[in-house]
């Protein structure tokens, strides 16, 4: 692929780019801070949501110290010169190529586009993981999350804030790859961008339930960072004639793999055990199983819905999984 000689001189810059991004005082209203507002235990099924005293004085603090204005931010000198500026702006106007960061490293990506669709349409065609479908099912799609978070509401389920998880302006969700350079053949991570699809509120929802219950149990970690601490404190000691083996595993396109019916059992199992139910474990479940079943998204102009699993890119994708093996653990452990 015929890149051009400057523009190759960008890989020693690994195509990176820092963005300085303006934040003023003016932008931080209510609407973004409604982000922060989800659901508390104890708070209630009815009236407004109640944020903790330390979230508010963390979120006046934050609005305090920001300028009234973005005016006294001065731009910075770029680091790239004019040749890689122009180079960037080239590389980013071009179609026959898909610029994308790398699953693993950090690298950024030069995609020729045919074999990045070629690799694209190649998992898509599995009918094992997905099905095509013939237009856009976002509008049905927005219905029927919309409904149900009434009827719920309705039902005295969930408070009438609620209102919020229903989407404003909903879009179907993108499908794109994540190229893995560190394997043969550089397949790609599928993922699915699902912001402002119609349970992506539903999904974020669900998350800052499940993922507090997942991160309790035994053999959860949180990253590398997280693994790295573990080991610190750990002992491994064992008698001279019994040699202890340490075994590594990994399960092949998790995410992709988990049956819906078992995911939502171990999700289930992880809800129970809250010790207050509020909202109602089988709210939850519904939600969930809105989130995995309205999933369709648009790839080259066509569209697709995931069958099997859960998309890689969903708030609730990662609890969801680790919900799962841990529910595994459990089971044959």
């Amino acid at each position: 692929m015929n890149l051009g000689n400057k523009m190759l001189d960008l890989k020693g810059s690994g195509l990176g780019l820092f963005v300085n991004v303006s934040t003023s005082k003016g932008l931080l209203q209510d609407d973004e801070e409604d982000c922060f507002t989800w659901w508390f235990v104890g708070s209630g099924t009815s009236g407004s949501p109640r944020r903790p005293s330390a979230m508010q004085t963390a979120l006046r603090s934050c609005r305090d110290s920001l300028p009234l204005s973005g005016s006294h931010f001065k731009s910075k000198k770029s680091n790239l010169s004019a040749n890689e500026l122009r180079a960037i702006k080239t590389l980013s106007s071009r179609n026959d190529i898909v610029i994308r960061k790398a699953d693993k490293g950090g690298s950024t990506v030069v995609w020729r586009r045919d074999l990045y669709i070629s690799e694209a349409l190649s998992q898509l065609n599995n009918p094992q993981f997905y099905d095509k479908l013939d237009d856009d099912p976002t509008p049905s799609y927005q219905k029927v999350v919309s409904t149900t978070i009434n009827n719920f509401i309705s039902s005295g389920d969930l408070p009438v804030f609620a209102q919020r998880l229903i989407q404003k302006s909903p879009r179907c969700s993108q499908f794109y790859l994540q190229p893995k350079i560190h394997k043969p053949g550089y397949p790609g991570r599928p993922i699915v961008s699902t912001v402002s699809c119609p349970t992506s509120l539903i999904s974020a929802f669900v998350d800052t339930v499940l993922q507090p219950l997942v991160a309790l149990t035994p053999s959860y970690l949180k990253d590398t960072t997280d693994f790295l601490i573990c080991l610190n404190d750990f002992v491994l000691s064992s008698p001279s004639d019994n040699p202890v083996f340490l075994i590594t595993s990994d399960v092949n396109q998790l995410y992709t793999v988990i049956p819906h019916a078992d995911g939502l059992i171990a999700a289930k199992f992880f809800f129970d055990l809250r010790s207050v139910n509020d909202p109602p474990t089988y709210v939850l479940i519904r939600l969930l199983e809105l989130v995995l079943t309205l999933n369709a998204f648009d790839f080259n102009s066509e569209f697709y819905s995931q069958i099997s699993g859960v998309a890689m890119g969903t708030r609730a994708g990662p609890s969801y999984a680790c919900s799962f093996l841990a529910y595994q653990e459990k089971l044959f452990f």
